[in-house]
């Protein structure tokens, strides 16, 4: 019998960690040295940056390894409309993360910022659920019941509560204190999505 390898020695915890101290890096070190080259850019800033271009590249590894890898999970579903449906949701989610990141560096309203990540949100639950719910295989089906339901269910709370928030706030005006608290609480909701997700890609479906 083959030995299960621990999670702290796949590959995918391994690339969460190695992103994480990057966005940490990216967070603490970008303010010093204008490393984004924007006039106005503030603290806040850098870490959106980190969290949301990380998200980016962690999802699109995920979503296309999960195509082309074996158990190849995202081919392995009981209608061919389901199959296509995964990368059409992942195109719109990595989209409006662009959409989110430059709508916080352009000092956009604050609830336009978070509509695209709610929209985001959206998209990732979507995709989970149709794995959850979909899949040929009772392990991935489990898998992706634990990311719905620890990973994207919160996620999606959080950020629509923020919507909310931001909507009611919005007659105010957004200052630099509100704008830090969103920018603050986005990046940690990107990490900590990430981290759920590299718990699932231990070794998805075996």
């Amino acid at each position: 019998m083959t030995k299960k390898l621990s999670l702290k020695t796949q590959w995918a915890f391994g690339l969460w960690a190695v992103i994480f101290l990057l966005v940490l890096c990216f967070g603490v070190l970008g303010p010093r040295f204008g490393i984004l080259g924007l006039k106005n850019a503030q603290f806040w800033h850098y870490w959106e940056v980190a969290a949301l271009g990380s998200t980016v590249l962690f999802n699109l590894l995920f979503y296309v390894l999960g195509f082309f890898l074996p158990p190849q999970m995202f081919k392995d579903l009981r209608s061919f409309a389901w199959v296509g449906l995964v990368p059409f949701l992942l195109l719109i989610a990595i989209l409006c993360l662009i959409a989110a990141t430059a709508s916080s560096l352009m000092e956009w309203t604050c609830w336009l910022q978070l509509l695209f990540l709610v929209v985001v949100a959206i998209c990732f639950w979507g995709v989970d659920s149709v794995m959850a719910r979909q899949s040929n295989k009772e392990l991935v089906r489990q898998d992706f019941r634990f990311s719905v339901k620890l990973n994207d269910t919160p996620s999606l709370m959080a950020f629509l509560v923020l919507f909310i928030y931001a909507l009611i706030y919005r007659s105010k005006g957004y200052d630099q204190n509100f704008r830090a608290f969103i920018g603050g609480a986005v990046a940690f909701q990107m990490i900590v999505s990430n981290w759920v997700l590299a718990l699932i890609f231990r070794s998805p479906g075996e």
